[in-house]
């Protein structure tokens, strides 16, 4: 495989020293060892480096990260098992809809029917101790093809106290709150 670009140490060979000095500076603060880890793997992605993503989601991986947070990097903006731990107490409100992915883009359908991790979400959620509003979004106004909301909305109400009840203990048991509990004390704007 060609690399896309030539490695800085390659280019300034006292680049690799200036780049340890960096790594060991941001290690001295308060950010936990994993959030490291994962920024390493996204830099990694960003730059194009296929052997240092390979290498630092094994790192991760050997550390003990689950899976789901190591595939999840590329898309942590949208990603619950980013967002909802990082966030935790400042989160106020919660919308959510489901879509199946196809040639030609997303199509709208039931929750728990599509590629939207939203059982997962409400997991999440329970996990730091969520107990606010999540609402379903259903854009009829927009998309006159959908369904009725009327067809939609029983099933989403359902659908989403079945898995609040039983997200607590799965919540707990997939350590969902360890990476809020990382940023006790540091404030997360």
């Amino acid at each position: 495989m060609q690399a896309r670009m030539t490695h800085p140490v390659m280019v300034l060979p006292d680049a690799m020293k200036a780049l340890l000095a960096l790594s060991k500076a941001t290690k001295s603060g308060t950010v936990p060892d994993v959030t490291h880890a994962l920024i390493h793997l996204r830099v990694s992605q960003i730059n194009g480096c296929s052997v240092c993503v390979d290498m630092h989601a094994r790192e991760l991986k050997d550390a003990g990260e689950r899976d789901e947070r190591i595939w999840g990097v590329g898309a942590w903006r949208e990603s619950p098992y980013f967002s909802v731990p990082v966030l935790n107490s400042k989160i106020a409100y919660t919308q959510v809809k489901d879509a199946t992915l196809g040639p030609l883009g997303a199509t709208y359908c039931k929750l728990g029917e599509g590629a939207v991790p939203v059982e997962k979400f409400i997991t999440r959620l329970k996990g730091v101790g969520y107990t606010g509003y999540v609402t379903v979004e259903w854009e009829k106004a927009w998309l006159p093809n959908i369904a009725e909301p009327e067809e939609i909305l029983p099933d989403a109400v359902q659908k989403l106290r079945k898995w609040a009840a039983s997200g607590a203990d799965e919540a707990a048991a997939e350590g969902d709150s360890e990476p809020a509990a990382a940023t006790q004390g540091a404030a997360v704007e």
